[in-house]
């Protein structure tokens, strides 16, 4: 049993995971697990994950050959951990490592607590406007629909305790970018407490599944239809 399992999923990250490996695995000991869910690849990523475990006792991971989101491959991910915690983060690093281990520190007696880019100690470099612009539409549209006290349900970091991610793995369907929003708000109806912490988050170029406008828009309406039905 580890203390702590980080999951990181993986779709076409071959140009920016190495760096994140090395970052997680370097700070992150032997009482954590690092696990990488590569995601339905079609590029490099498995290949450098594999080269990158030759050399890491504490990183292990699993392919995901069906056509996973993001929502999928962290519950695949959730399905495999041994750790008393668990929680999942980017790999484009735009949390560190050290910040992800401030996030672990901050859960105390909790059994959640996710990451926020809005809050008032937090830092966060700068973004696209297009990215942005993004962010506030959707972020309006959470506030409008669920009323839950978070103000930033979709920052790549966040952390649940060994009874709230088993209690996700069985009621959380949602596969896409939104599944965020859907097990904030499973865990708020079910009488979960999950808290929000401030954390430094760094801009990075923008993943395969949003990397360009087309993307980003084709994405950003798949989401917005997603919240209508987790909600209704």
């Amino acid at each position: 049993m580890f203390k702590l399992s980080i999951i990181i999923p993986a779709y076409n990250e071959g140009e920016r995971i190495k760096p994140t490996l090395d970052d997680y695995c370097n700070y992150f000991k032997d009482d954590t697990e690092i696990i990488i869910v590569v995601n339905n690849c079609t590029d490099n990523t498995e290949d450098i994950v594999k080269a990158c475990k030759k050399k890491y006792s504490n990183l292990r991971y699993i392919v995901a050959d069906e056509p996973d989101g993001k929502g999928g491959a962290v519950m695949e991910g959730f399905k495999v951990a041994k750790g008393e915690v668990i929680g999942f983060v980017d790999a484009d690093n735009a949390t560190t490592a050290k910040e992800y281990d401030k996030l672990y520190r901050a859960l105390g007696n909790n059994d959640g607590v996710i990451a926020s880019r809005y809050r008032k100690d937090s830092e966060i470099s700068e973004r696209s406007i297009a990215r942005k612009l993004a962010s506030i539409m959707f972020r309006v549209f959470v506030k409008m629909m669920f009323w839950m006290p978070y103000s930033d349900t979709q920052c790549g970091a966040k952390l649940f305790n060994r009874k709230l991610t088993d209690f996700l793995i069985k009621n959380v369907a949602v596969e896409n970018m939104a599944f965020d929003v859907e097990i904030l708000y499973k865990a708020k109806k079910n009488g979960f407490k999950v808290i929000e912490a401030p954390t430094i988050w760094i801009d990075k170029e923008a993943s395969a599944e949003l990397g360009s406008p087309v993307k980003l828009a084709k994405n950003g309406i798949k989401m917005l239809l997603t919240l209508f039905k987790i909600r209704f």
